[in-house]
């Protein structure tokens, strides 16, 4: 290590020393307007040094400084960290406050939403204005959690959670349990695919989606209902990557099961998915076959306001009787066949959406000018499927067996 670079390590050094002194003395731009009844510094727990230790309206937070902009590799690190704090204290009521020179947004994402909050110091705070920089910050970061607390799951109903919670049409109550499954899936999924940047994607609202579901070819009997609950984790290699540009993995709750698919939702992954499927037919059809579970579903996308959609699955292949060929094909026939397919399904839609107002149906006619068809490789958890009877814990660890098991596929894509 040459002299600059030995001086550069001593000033980030004391830099986190003076922030540490700074933030113990000055705890209020952390919480404001809230009660402060005990602070701590250089506490061990579980034999780990806790760099700043704040109990506030009874509850325990762990400030953990960094020196550096936070890396992709810190990430499971942190999150191991304050996991192995929570299990450890099942009684204390724990939170971490992250503290870094530089916290990348693609990151940032990740942490917080596994209830890490994240706070950029890129200096000691010398000026007023640097001083309300930060307390704005914490205000709006209290603002955030309290609407996040709407959501919030009594940790008795896990107990009771039936295959019927997660059941279009979505409600507060399965809203609220898609966010803690993909809170505590976030962390295995990190671990799993530690090579890509992890990006957790949750549902912010009730969905205004429709699912249109096909009893036949001739639909007479077809019907429609809300789409359910979801999330999803997209990967990348880098925080530039934009969101669902390859395929990601979304879990979808539909009326007959919770569904772990990789997903190729938007145009740009279907046309990332067909390219490299296309190029490697008999790879994917090894993976698929290793895989075991993994139906075929393709749905037809028809926007009806900005950013929300009549969901048509045309395709739903069950595990066995389809390969590479059968994707591609059928993608291929309904770009052919698309007109058709475009002209006959608004139809259908305008006919049977009572809901549909005459600007909705405007918008239909308008746009929807390009093939939109999502394709979906899928293990779908039915109402009978041995997952519903399992403990919550034993559920999580199934769950994430799951997400390990598409890994394969995953990195086939990318």
């Amino acid at each position: 290590m040459g002299d600059s670079d030995q001086r550069s390590v001593e000033w980030r050094a004391m830099l986190e020393r003076d922030l540490q002194h700074y933030l113990f003395e000055n705890p209020d731009v952390l919480f404001p307007a809230q009660t402060i009844s005990r602070k701590q510094k250089e506490v061990f727990i579980e034999g780990r040094r806790i760099d700043l230790l704040f109990e506030v309206d009874g509850i325990q937070y762990i400030v953990e400084l960094k020196r550096d902009t936070i890396k992709r590799e810190h990430i499971g690190q942190i999150f191991e960290y304050y996991g192995l704090m929570r299990q450890s204290h099942e009684t204390a009521k724990f939170r971490m406050i992250l503290v870094a020179p530089s916290i990348p947004a693609y990151r940032r994402i990740s942490l917080e939403e596994f209830g890490i909050r994240c706070v950029e110091v890129p200096r000691l705070p010398e000026s007023i204005n640097e001083r309300s920089a930060l307390v704005k910050e914490a205000v709006g970061y209290q603002k955030r959690e309290r609407a996040q607390s709407a959501f919030a799951i009594d940790p008795l109903s896990l107990s009771r959670l039936r295959f019927e919670d997660f059941l279009p049409p979505s409600t507060s109550t399965s809203l609220g349990f898609s966010r803690l499954m993909l809170e505590d899936g976030l962390p295995l999924v990190q671990k799993i695919f530690g090579a890509y940047e992890v990006k957790p994607v949750k549902m912010v609202r009730l969905p205004s989606d429709v699912l249109c579901i096909p009893e036949d070819d001739t639909h007479p009997d077809s019907r429609n209902c809300r789409v359910g609950v979801w999330w999803a984790f997209s990967f990348g290699h880098s925080e530039q990557l934009a969101k669902n540009d390859v395929p990601n993995i979304s879990v979808n709750a539909l009326p007959w099961g919770l569904d772990f698919a990789i997903n190729a939702e938007v145009q740009p992954s279907q046309k990332v998915m067909r390219q490299r499927i296309d190029r490697s037919p008999e790879r994917f059809d090894q993976l698929v076959l290793e895989h075991g579970d993994l139906q075929l579903q393709a749905w037809l996308k028809l926007e009806h306001q900005s950013y929300s959609f009549h969901w048509i699955p045309l395709v739903r292949r069950p595990k066995g009787t389809w390969k590479s060929r059968d994707l591609l094909g059928f993608y291929s026939r309904s770009e052919l066949d698309f007109a058709r397919l475009r002209t006959e399904w608004i139809k259908w839609i305008e006919n049977q959406s009572q809901e549909l107002t005459p600007i909705q149906a405007g918008h239909l006619e308008r746009r929807n000018r390009n093939l939109n068809l999502a394709l979906r490789l899928v293990r779908s958890f039915e109402k009978e499927d041995a997952l519903w009877n399992l403990a919550y814990d034993e559920r999580k660890t199934q769950l994430g067996a799951e997400y390990c098991k598409l890994k394969p596929l995953i990195d086939f894509f990318q």
